[in-house]
């Protein structure tokens, strides 16, 4: 899913899709997607997962975008239907004005 995509549908895909972070503890303490799941162990263990919804749509977030499709491809190999993962990553997400929080 590309940012300028995400950015414009914002609100209904928040509430349709379960976003999870699988960004490291330091990147995602800079700043992230408010009430996402971060779950950076499911790019190792996708098992992980096996507490979020299999029939809720998923996206998967990272930084820059290189293991977010790594995640996806791992939940999908495990059974998860509806996998997407988030184009350029977090840093895209910001330079398109998308909206973050801090920890």
């Amino acid at each position: 899913m590309s940012p300028w995509k995400l950015k414009n549908n914002f609100a209904h895909l928040k509430k349709e899709m379960t976003f999870i972070d699988v960004r490291t503890p330091a990147e995602y303490k800079m700043f992230h997607i408010e009430d996402v799941i971060h779950l950076p162990e499911i790019l190792v263990f996708p098992s992980a997962a096996d507490k979020i919804d299999r029939n809720k749509p998923i996206l998967i977030i990272c930084m820059t975008g290189h293991r977010s499709p790594i995640a996806a491809y791992g939940l999908k190999k495990y059974g998860f239907k509806n996998v997407y993962h988030l184009s350029w990553g977090m840093l895209a997400w910001k330079l398109f004005g998308g909206p973050t929080v801090k920890s």
